[in-house]
């Protein structure tokens, strides 16, 4: 059985490249991924399946959203790489350490910064879970503020 450190080691993401749906990610111990994804979703089961291959583990279910909503998630432009990969053009980084990863999705940017497998999927899953809300329920809520 692992420890909670050996786990948080084999998460640590040493490199990564994401762009026009294919990538790598090299993790904690030196291991090399090839990645090759038709969307948002199907990045994030390649990372979970890579994350519980190296650590046995799966995510809390409480991380992840319930997906009734596909379309929403369609056409999601993914990029992302490391620290030194970000050329600033999309503005000023937040950390200057780790890695980053870009969703652009319906109108919407998400940016986050991750050093660990875990926190890319979490990050990953809550743009899933904020494209997929409702428009309607929107609409209700706001008319309800009024």
């Amino acid at each position: 059985m692992m420890t909670p450190e050996q786990i948080a080691d084999l998460r640590i993401v040493q490199r990564v490249e994401l762009g026009q749906a294919k990538g790598q990610i090299v993790v904690g111990n030196g291991r090399i991924f090839a990645l090759s994804y038709d969307g948002l979703i199907d990045l994030i089961h390649a990372l979970e399946v890579i994350n519980a291959k190296l650590t046995l583990k799966w995510l809390s279910l409480k991380v992840v959203p319930k997906l009734y909503n596909p379309q929403a998630l369609s056409g999601a432009r993914i990029k992302g790489g490391g620290a030194d990969l970000y050329d600033g053009r999309d503005g000023e980084p937040v950390q200057r350490f780790g890695h980053w990863c870009r969703v652009e999705i319906n109108g919407n940017v998400y940016d986050s910064w991750f050093t660990r497998l875990d926190e890319l999927i979490k990050c990953l899953y809550a743009v899933v879970k904020d494209e997929q809300k409702d428009p309607f329920a929107r609409q209700i809520m706001e008319g309800a503020r009024a």
